[in-house]
């Protein structure tokens, strides 16, 4: 009997806490539904849309308009037609439509996690009045600068989902000029189609953790990024990127693990001397014309290339391992290494090292890469007889003077150079030009010239205004008529369209001086030529029979 009593107590107790939970779980469900039927009132979510328009108008201490704001209880936040307006009262940002939700229990762990952050239809307009004043969103960057806290207060911040779509930027220095059409301008940016889709795993004062899934944009001056994605993982001492790729108009880049690795709290010296790289470039498809509005000249480079490349070593000292050039499906092919020091502070002062250890060009290759740079021919049957090139070579020195030597070898025979290039308001260049064997004959198909081999000693300036050089040494062989001429001298000067020089033939039977000018220009064509000869028979260099 006492069994059946107390059974019967445990059964209506077990009644009681399931009536119970049943009568919270309503009242809690009551409470929900109340408060979101409360907050749809369109009275009370402009009352909200007042207080915020208010409270962040006073702090930050410019116009703010918030057309409707709408909370679902009890973690989600929905904003209509959001207006911030700059110091001057124009407007600095505008979004159609904003929202967000946070995991309301992560606050209670010092960590501020937000499942999603949408912002659509947005437009940042940014200005500056001159160079040195600043720019007209510094008020809005300081006030939501974090104060500086103890390290343990800082909240670790995430952000599951943040979505940026259809938006534009806008930059202007207002005293600047625009540029022309198609040339990227600095001072005036303007971007549409603006989308960015990504996730912040953890974000504190010494780490990060991104993973960018599509960034996607359109300047005015035409450049495009169809989309880039990565991952970076970061802290004090090391940075990761990961699974980068970058997709332009046609261009597809992909790197796939990289990493920068660094000393803790470390200046900006420090940093260029001890921060080491590690950088590889993965079966990359480049076209340059791609990036034609930040360097004009490269809208016509519109063969594929592909490249691959690797690279490591310290900000001051970057060093190419190896790297690996297909142009035009195999029509250009290259491989080679090289180095950069002192790049930092002044990259002018940097030095250079390459070594191109094989290049190889087809004569169809030649032809584009002519096209591509703007240079069209008449004929094209010269590049088409020299027919395949092959190239290997060094350059070394500093970025304003660098020394160069290769060797060139392709159908018609070979050529070697050593030359010495400076950079001074246009290229000035100084060095040897040098071939035992170029078949010229087979170069024009002229059947009565045969083969040359010169060594010469070449000096120039080149720029947009100068155009002027030297020319001098021997042409050591040079073949005509199946007469092989031999201790051929020349120096000649060029400067723009006008020459002047002389060329002696001092050969066993032929002795001939040639001294002369010409004048090419428009108002002022002019033609001279001084011919001194001495032994020469004409029956034994192959000109005549008769004599």
């Amino acid at each position: 009997m006492y069994l059946n009593i107390e059974f019967y107590f445990i059964v209506r107790i077990l009644s009681f806490i399931r009536r119970f939970f049943i009568f919270c779980h309503l009242i809690c469900a009551d409470i929900y539904t109340l408060t979101h039927i409360l907050l749809s009132i369109n009275s009370i979510q402009s009352k909200i849309a007042d207080f915020s328009k208010e409270f962040l108008s006073s702090y930050l201490e410019s116009n703010v308009e918030i057309e409707k704001i709408r909370i679902s209880p009890f973690n989600k936040v929905f904003i209509n037609n959001l207006i911030i307006f700059d110091l001057n009262n124009d407007t600095l940002l505008y979004a159609k439509e904003c929202n967000a939700s946070i995991k309301l229990s992560d606050l209670l762990d010092n960590k501020i996690t937000l499942n999603s952050v949408s912002v659509c239809d947005f437009i940042i307009n940014t200005n500056k009045d001159s160079a040195t004043s600043p720019v007209n969103a510094k008020f809005l960057i300081d006030k939501l600068k974090p104060k500086k806290k103890r390290e343990k207060d800082i909240p670790k911040i995430s952000v599951n989902t943040l979505l940026l779509q259809n938006g534009a930027f806008r930059y202007n220095l207002l005293t600047s000029p625009c540029k022309e059409d198609n040339v990227f301008d600095k001072n005036h940016v303007s971007i549409e189609d603006l989308l960015i889709n990504a996730s912040i795993k953890g974000y504190t004062n010494d780490s990060i953790n991104i993973n960018v899934r599509a960034l996607r944009l359109r300047e005015k001056s035409g450049f495009t990024i169809k989309n880039i994605a990565f991952k970076l993982i970061g802290n004090k001492e090391r940075v990761n990127l990961k699974n980068f790729s970058f997709a332009g108009k046609n261009s597809n880049i992909f790197i796939r693990d990289n990493e920068i690795t660094m000393p803790k709290d470390m200046n900006f010296n420090e940093f260029i001397d001890r921060a080491e790289f590690n950088f590889g470039l993965d079966n990359s498809e480049i076209v340059l014309s791609d990036f034609s509005p930040f360097v004009p000249k490269l809208k016509d480079f519109n063969t594929p290339t592909n490249v691959t490349c690797r690279i490591n070593g310290y900000a001051n000292h970057l060093i190419l391992d190896t790297l690996g050039v297909n142009y035009n499906d195999g029509g250009l092919v290259a491989s080679g290494y090289g180095s950069i020091d002192n790049l930092f502070p002044e990259p002018k002062d940097a030095f250079l090292f390459g070594n191109m250890s094989y290049l190889n060009i087809n004569s169809k290759s030649v032809i584009n890469i002519l096209n591509d740079m703007g240079i069209e021919l008449n004929n094209y049957s010269v590049i088409r007889n020299i027919g395949n090139i092959s190239f290997n070579g060094e350059i070394s020195g500093f970025v304003s003077k660098l020394v160069t030597y290769g060797n060139v070898k392709c159908g018609i025979g070979n050529v070697s150079a050593d030359m010495l290039l400076e950079s001074d308001e246009g290229l000035n260049f100084k060095g040897k030009v040098k071939s035992n064997n170029i078949n010229i004959g087979k170069l024009v198909t002229d059947k009565g010239l045969g083969n040359v081999a010169f060594d010469l000693n070449l000096n120039g300036k080149h720029s947009d205004t100068i155009n002027k050089g030297k020319v001098e040494g021997e042409i050591n062989l040079f073949e005509y008529n199946n007469y092989q001429y031999n201790n051929i001298a020349i120096n000649a000067l060029y400067n723009d369209k006008e020459y002047n020089g002389s060329v002696s033939l001092n050969d066993t039977n032929i002795v001939l001086n040639l001294d002369g000018m010409m004048n090419l220009s428009e108002r002022n064509k002019e033609f001279a030529l001084k011919i001194k000869g001495d032994s020469i028979r004409l029956n034994d260099i192959n000109l005549t029979k008769r004599y």
